[in-house]
């Protein structure tokens, strides 16, 4: 992403899509692929090819979408069901999840925490499945909840790159 300001626009134009394409790539989930496939499809469809299979009509509409802007995963955080976003660190989670703001939360949606003096579980995930949503993730947290564990589920980006949890 740094790169892209160094890059001139119309000598190394395809340079520069593949640098913007890869930035929404590499965050991954459904909303950056499909902006990825918009910045290819109105970078491709529509100055590189006036006047070919795509009609004038056609290429106004495109060019007119606004390119949405990148979702930013990190590297490591933490969730849980209740929590809007990622916490950055075990600490700050341990800090919103026994709070009495929580478990006000869980009683307005219904969610059965586990008691703040419960043994504790490290679930150790992958950033991948956070980002697809893989509903695994979810359901093991609440399930370990509802049994009275108190589940602390932190994500890094994989074992390559050699993380410390």
């Amino acid at each position: 992403p740094d790169l892209l300001k160094y890059i001139p626009g119309e000598k190394a134009s395809d340079l520069r899509c593949w640098l913007e394409a890869y930035r929404y790539w590499n965050q991954g989930g459904l909303n950056n692929v499909k902006a990825m496939l918009q910045l290819v499809v109105q970078r491709y469809l529509t100055e590189q090819h006036q006047g070919g299979a795509v009609n004038e009509t056609k290429q106004n509409e495109l060019k007119s979408l606004t390119l949405p802007e990148l979702e930013v995963t990190p590297d490591i955080g933490l969730l849980h069901p209740l929590l809007d976003g990622y916490a950055s660190n075990p600490k700050s989670y341990m800090e919103w999840r026994l709070s009495p703001a929580t478990s006000n939360l869980a009683k307005q949606r219904k969610f059965k925490l586990a008691p703040n003096d419960s043994p504790r579980i490290a679930l150790l995930l992958y950033r991948k499945h956070v980002i697809t949503n893989q509903r695994y993730i979810q359901d093991l947290i609440t399930y370990f909840e509802s049994e009275g564990l108190l589940p602390i589920p932190v994500f890094i980006n994989g074992v390559e790159a050699h993380t410390i949890v």
